[in-house]
């Protein structure tokens, strides 16, 4: 199941999503990452994290906590 969060502290960096691919894949390769960051411009800094709900590890890494476990997801 997907989720979809905004966060006004993300920055886009895209760390989260690389852990990810290297955590589930085992491979340095974020676009097999199992979320997504969406940039939403014009507005700059504007980003949709779609989310799933499995391990956990893009939460970890986030440099600004801007992806958080919640009741285990």
């Amino acid at each position: 199941m997907e989720q979809m969060a905004i966060h006004t502290n993300c920055s886009g960096c895209s760390t989260c999503r690389l852990v990810c691919a290297i955590e589930n894949f085992m491979e340095v390769n974020s676009a097999k990452s199992l979320l997504n960051i969406e940039e939403r411009f014009p507005a700059p800094g504007d980003y949709h994290i779609h989310i799933c709900d499995h391990c956990g590890a893009c939460a970890e890494v986030c440099p600004v906590e801007a992806i958080q476990m919640v009741n285990g997801a």
